[in-house]
């Protein structure tokens, strides 16, 4: 379903690599699917002890490599591999870790292998969730279901937005809050609702159990859509990810005129996605995004890999569904990353206002690098601009109607649907706003044990894929 086509194609290694926007840091929870493999000179991790290095030793190489050839900012930050070799004792991937921490850019950062399930889960999948999966809202006296969420239990078991829930395991509702407990439970529970459709009584019981959460929601506030988009993600309920179910989104809207794009709280994610979904609101060979990207040269072997930097302009190959719908976007301190990216799409392009409070600004990107030891480099290998080539980062995109309250936010976004009148005027912001560090975050000495290492000798381990 990819529409997008660069104007300049970016040298790929055909390694495993995931490309990141997100203006969160992935910690602990998950489970991974076991089916990633890694080669380094035709040897793995478990052949590391026939050779002369640890394994930790190799992991260091590897990862003094990744941030040479793929970090974007200042080289000098990294200095010269001596500097690091000689001084390190290479007996933990704790040397690893500090010397990412002299990096000045707090997102390139070291995951260890302990880490490694829980990240290779958080960047593929959206958030999962216990329950029946469906909101119900107050309208007058009577409890509503507004949203049954795909694949969920309660889709499963046959509920339908629309339907009037009159009792929870015979006990009569009146809130939206009782709602919510009555039907959160232990996995594998019953829940037997007592429902009206179309004015007939109907009985539906749901079985409890976990579910993959949406990522896009559409509501309609006072006769204008608003489509809430939580985060830009490749696996959800749809085989497409967050565009397949943002496509569904657009064609039940198919008819408006207006539309609000709700990006509060969404901190980013893959940058396919986004890209993807800005490209529906552009005409053909409108430019999305300018993109500056780190790649590797390999024509020399690998003693001779160097940095290659590459420009890329995102354009959009087709008309986007939405092109002449008017948008409104709703925004917030949590706003950034690919959901900045959409923002300079849509403001660079279709002026759209926007509503709320100034952006994270977060105008970089991440390469996810498989490492040696079966653990993540986290790199700031990418920088963003807008089509004229101008750049929300570290300063954010402020907004045309500054209003801090969501309610009052929703109901200025809905004025404006309304009129379709109103463009972008505020620009982006004139002040870093301090989320990005100029100097490394810390600075202390190796432990004073050395071991040789000719640079250049170990190849490079990526894996490409946006996120």
């Amino acid at each position: 379903m990819t529409k997008l086509f660069p104007i300049a194609t970016a040298v790929s290694l055909g390694i495993f690599m995931l490309n990141a926007c997100s203006v969160e840091n992935a910690d602990d929870s998950i489970v991974l699917p076991e089916s990633m493999t890694n080669e380094m000179d035709g040897k793995n991790p478990e052949a590391a002890a026939d050779t002369e290095y640890t394994l930790e030793q190799l992991e260091f190489f590897n990862n003094y490599d990744y941030l040479d050839f793929y970090y974007i900012n200042s080289q000098t930050e990294l200095g010269d591999y001596e500097e690091y070799y000689q001084k390190a004792t290479g007996e933990s991937f704790a040397d690893v870790k500090y010397m990412y921490s002299k990096m000045s850019d707090s997102y390139t950062t070291y995951y260890d292998p302990e880490y490694f399930q829980t990240l290779n889960y958080w960047l593929s999948y959206s958030p999962s969730a216990m329950g029946i999966g469906a909101e119900v809202v107050k309208e007058d006296s009577l409890l509503v279901v507004s949203q049954v969420y795909p694949k969920a239990p309660a889709e499963v078991a046959g509920l339908k937005a629309g339907d009037i829930v009159v009792s929870v395991d015979s006990l009569e509702i009146s809130s939206v809050e009782l709602f919510d407990r009555l039907v959160t439970s232990e996995v594998g529970d019953i829940v037997t609702l007592q429902i009206l459709r179309d004015s007939v009584e109907k009985e539906i019981s749901v079985t409890i159990n976990n579910y993959i959460m949406p990522t896009v929601f559409l509501n309609i506030e006072d006769s204008i859509p608003m489509i809430t988009i939580t985060e830009f993600s490749d696996t959800t309920v749809s085989d497409s990810g967050t565009y397949g179910e943002f496509l569904q989104a657009l064609e039940k809207t198919s008819g408006a005129k207006a539309t609000i794009i709700d990006l509060q709280q969404n901190g980013g994610g893959s940058t396919e996605q986004c890209l993807n979904i800005a490209s529906e609101f552009l005409p053909k060979n409108d430019t999305i995004l300018i993109t500056l990207s780190t790649e590797v040269d390999t024509t020399g072997g690998p003693e001779y890999y160097k940095q290659l930097i590459d420009t890329v302009a995102w354009y959009n190959a087709t008309d986007g569904v939405a092109k002449d719908r008017y948008i409104v976007v709703l925004a917030d301190d949590r706003t950034g990353s690919c959901s900045e990216m959409l923002m300079a799409a849509l403001s660079a392009n279709k002026k759209s206002p926007v509503v709320g409070t100034t952006t994270y600004g977060k105008g970089i990107g991440q390469y996810y690098l498989l490492t040696y030891a079966y653990g993540y480099a986290r790199i700031t290998a990418m920088k963003m601009f807008d089509k004229n080539f101008d750049t929300y980062h570290k300063v954010g995109f402020l907004p045309d109607y500054a209003i801090a309250d969501r309610d009052s936010a929703i109901a200025k976004a809905v004025e404006l649907a309304k009129k379709r009148k109103a463009k972008r005027t505020a620009g982006y912001g004139t002040e870093d706003l301090g989320r990005f560090p100029d100097k490394p975050l810390l600075k202390q000495g190796f432990a004073s044990n050395s071991f040789p290492r000719e640079k250049g000798a170990f190849k490079i381990i990526k894996s490409p894929k946006l996120r």
